[in-house]
C-alpha cells in the first residue's frame, strides 16, 4: 500500500510555459526593413549639388539671366535645393554664394506688360490720327467732285470703313462695270490710302432682290464681281500695292438698312473699303 500512495505525489501536473515577449522578434525585423527602405529612398532622392548647379548655369547661359535663383544645398540633414523668386534688387552680401538666375521675375513681367500696353496705346493713337486724315481727305475731295452724298464713313473695331453707294457712283443696275464717276472716286481713294500701311479689304453688297442673268446667276456672283472690279481699279497703274488688297462678295447677307423700302435697298447696294487696323487687341 505504501508503494501505491507514493505514485500520486510524483505525478504533479505542471502548467505549460507561455512566452509573452515573442512579438519582439517580428517587430524588430519590421523596423529593420523599414529603416532599410528609408535609406534606399533617401539615397535615390539625393542630388549631386555640383551637377545640379552646372546644369542651372548652362540653362542660364542658354536662356539669358533673370531673377529666379537656385538656392544652394543646406547643411547635412537639410532638404533639396529650391527655385525661389528674387523680388527685390538688393545686392547679395559678401558671404552669399553666387547662384545662377533663370527667367524673368514677376516685377519684370509686369513691367514688360505695361510697356507693351503703352506701345499699343501709342500705336492706336497714331493709327486713329491716320484714319482721321484719310477720312477728311476723301470727304473733302468727294465734296469738290459733287459726290459727297454717295460716300459714308464709320469706325469699327476692325478699322475704318469707307462706304460707296453703288447706284449713285459705281455701277448701273445689274452691272459690274465701273462708271466714269466711279473710276474718279476710286482714283481719289487709291491716292489717299497709297501711303497708309494698313491692309485694304474690298467688300461687295447687294439688296435682297434676286438676279438671274447669264453673267450673274445670283447676287453672290454680282457682289463678288463688283468687289473684284473695284480692287482692279485700286491697283491699276500701281496706285495701291496688290498684296495689300483683298476682295469678297456678301450678296444681301449684311444689310445696313431695311430692304422693304426703295431707299433701304439703295443703301444696301454698296461697296465698302475697309482699312484694317494693325493694332492688336489687348
Amino acid at each position: 500500500m505504501a508503494g501505491g500512495g507514493g505514485d500520486a505525489h510524483d505525478e504533479v501536473e505542471h502548467e505549460e510555459h507561455v512566452n509573452h515577449e515573442a512579438w519582439v522578434i517580428p517587430y524588430a525585423d519590421m523596423l529593420t526593413l523599414l529603416m532599410g527602405l528609408f535609406l534606399v529612398l533617401y539615397g535615390m532622392s539625393s542630388l549631386d549639388l555640383k551637377k545640379f548647379q552646372d546644369m542651372a548655369v548652362g540653362l542660364n547661359q542658354a536662356l539669358g539671366s533673370g531673377d529666379l535663383a537656385i538656392e544652394p544645398f543646406p547643411a547635412a540633414g537639410g532638404s533639396s535645393p529650391a527655385v525661389v523668386e528674387v523680388t527685390g534688387g538688393a545686392e547679395p552680401g559678401a558671404g552669399d554664394a553666387a547662384v545662377p538666375q533663370i527667367g524673368p521675375s514677376r516685377a519684370d513681367r509686369a513691367e514688360a506688360a505695361l510697356a507693351r500696353e503703352e506701345q499699343r496705346n501709342l500705336a492706336r493713337v497714331e493709327e486713329e490720327a491716320a484714319f482721321d486724315a484719310v477720312r477728311e481727305t476723301i470727304a473733302r475731295r468727294a465734296e469738290e467732285l459733287g459726290l459727297g452724298e454717295a460716300l459714308g464713313f464709320r469706325t469699327e473695331p476692325r478699322g475704318l470703313v469707307v462706304t460707296i453707294l453703288s447706284d449713285r457712283v459705281l455701277f448701273r443696275p445689274g452691272s459690274a462695270e465701273v462708271r466714269s464717276e466711279g473710276s474718279e472716286i476710286l482714283r481719289l481713294v487709291a491716292a489717299t490710302v497709297a501711303d497708309v500701311p494698313n491692309q485694304l479689304a474690298v467688300e461687295g453688297h447687294t439688296d435682297d432682290r434676286p438676279i438671274t442673268t447669264a453673267a450673274f446667276p445670283s447676287n453672290w456672283e454680282l457682289s463678288t464681281a463688283r468687289a473684284t472690279t473695284v480692287l482692279q481699279e485700286l491697283v491699276a497703274g500701281g496706285r495701291v500695292a496688290p498684296q495689300r488688297v483683298t476682295a469678297s462678295g456678301y450678296a444681301d447677307q449684311r444689310p445696313v438698312a431695311d430692304n422693304a423700302t426703295a431707299d433701304g435697298r439703295a443703301r444696301n447696294r454698296r461697296v465698302e473699303l475697309v482699312l484694317l487696323t494693325q493694332v492688336p487687341a489687348p
